[in-house]
């Protein structure tokens, strides 16, 4: 790198790591000042302690769920009287080993697990753009670590950061053609099927059928493993938690305002909930036509994937602030699609709606997780910057492939004299 190159790196290495600064700042903030205990891991361990206890059956049984939530924090103030449990089985299963210790160890337990998967998806994300023969800049290291949705779900011990994690082994077996391990990827990161299924049409718009096989074949042993233990009922069980979860306002921890999809920016814009439930799961249903189109066309996997982590925020029925972590891949993808037509990508032009997440979350953490007004506004302002610059990158490529055959028109000219 130039020495003219690495000073016009360091605007926005400063004010990266001011925001990185910031970002840990809040977080600590909130860690010592928030005296709730488990947050939303009592959702998990209370799954994986029904598992434990050998009651499968009533797995999704909301009065079983909220008994056992009680005996491991005490009595629910929620209106339902429990955060439900709404994720396939084997999500439960996976917090089994976390029910042998007390809840306020497995709370840390699993904060310690956040972290970890983070920083091995930076060192993932770093490796790969070197096997890629690309160069990662410091300010994308710093835009992961920071990424305001990533710090909230480790403050929640949500599972968001697992599910980003499995979405980049999709794409990085997507540009890789391991066809396998993408069937995998997507098969596992089908604990939330609303988002996954997005990644399926694209398998589907690909024709990709060896991938689509190693998700189904995932699926039916995951599933079939369950019914073997909790018995057939526990399908029907779970089709009618997912079915309560689309029905459910205000109760059992479902808040249509705190969603940063359409269905959030629809309650916010004061449209009624019927309507904005209708409205926001027809848009869904065309986001999984759109991503079909997406794919069918020559645009890059990087373009490609971007805009199918976009689409899958924006327009997920059920969605909330920390699950906005899978916009950080739409930002990855964006940055390689520049890097692939040799364009630089000036990160200094994104930070101020980095910024706004950040403020966004402040705002979250003093108001006691009450004002998501600010959450709900930013992740779409960040979400339709993203497809701005992702859309650019389709234009930079078509511009690329003009000049690389009127060069080829050329020289097979030259060569016909």
């Amino acid at each position: 790198m130039s020495a003219a190159s690495s000073r016009s790196q360091w605007p926005a290495l400063v004010a990266g790591c001011l925001l990185l600064a910031l970002t840990f700042g809040i977080y600590l903030y909130h860690e010592f000042h928030d005296s709730s205990c488990c947050r939303d891991l009592v959702v998990f361990l209370s799954g994986a302690s029904i598992l434990a206890h050998g009651q499968g059956a009533n797995l999704y049984d909301v009065t079983t769920q909220g008994e056992v939530q009680k005996a491991l924090i005490g009595p629910s103030t929620l209106s339902g009287g429990a955060l439900v449990f709404n994720y396939p089985p084997y999500v439960g299963a996976i917090f089994i080993p976390l029910t042998w210790v007390s809840p306020q160890a497995a709370y840390y337990i699993w904060l310690v697990v956040g972290w970890v998967i983070l920083f091995l998806f930076l060192l993932s994300v770093r490796s790969q753009y070197r096997k890629w023969h690309y160069t990662m800049p410091q300010t994308t290291a710093i835009a992961i670590v920071s990424f305001a949705p990533i710090i909230e779900a480790i403050i929640w011990r949500q599972m968001s950061l697992i599910l980003v994690f499995l979405w980049w082994w999709a794409f990085v077996s997507w540009r890789e053609a391991r066809w396998g391990q993408l069937g995998v990827a997507v098969a596992l990161s089908a604990f939330k099927p609303q988002i996954a299924l997005l990644l399926v049409v694209g398998l589907i718009a690909q024709k990709r059928w060896k991938a689509l096989l190693y998700t189904i074949s995932v699926q039916a042993a995951l599933w079939g493993l369950f019914v073997l233990v909790a018995g057939p009922g526990v399908i029907s069980s779970y089709i009618g938690m997912l079915r309560l979860s689309a029905q459910s306002v205000n109760t059992f921890g479902f808040f249509p305002e705190a969603m940063p999809n359409l269905r959030g920016l629809l309650t916010l814009a004061g449209v009624g909930l019927d309507v904005s439930s209708l409205v926001s799961l027809a848009a869904w249903v065309l986001s999984l036509g759109a991503v079909g189109l997406v794919w069918r066309t020559s645009w890059s996997i990087s373009i490609c994937f971007g805009l199918t982590a976009l689409l899958a925020v924006l327009f997920s029925p059920h969605l909330y602030f920390h699950d906005a972590s899978l916009l950080i891949l739409a930002f990855i993808c964006a940055e390689l699609a520049y890097a692939e037509q040799g364009v630089p990508f000036n990160i200094i032009r994104l930070l101020p709606v980095f910024y706004g997440l950040l403020a966004a979350l402040f705002i979250l953490v003093l108001s006691d997780w009450h004002l998501f007004t600010g959450a709900v506004l930013t992740v779409w302002l960040f979400g339709c910057v993203m497809f701005v610059v992702l859309l650019n990158a389709v234009y930079l490529n078509k511009s690329k492939s003009l000049r690389d055959f009127d060069l080829f028109r050329k020289r097979r000219a030259v060569d016909s004299l």
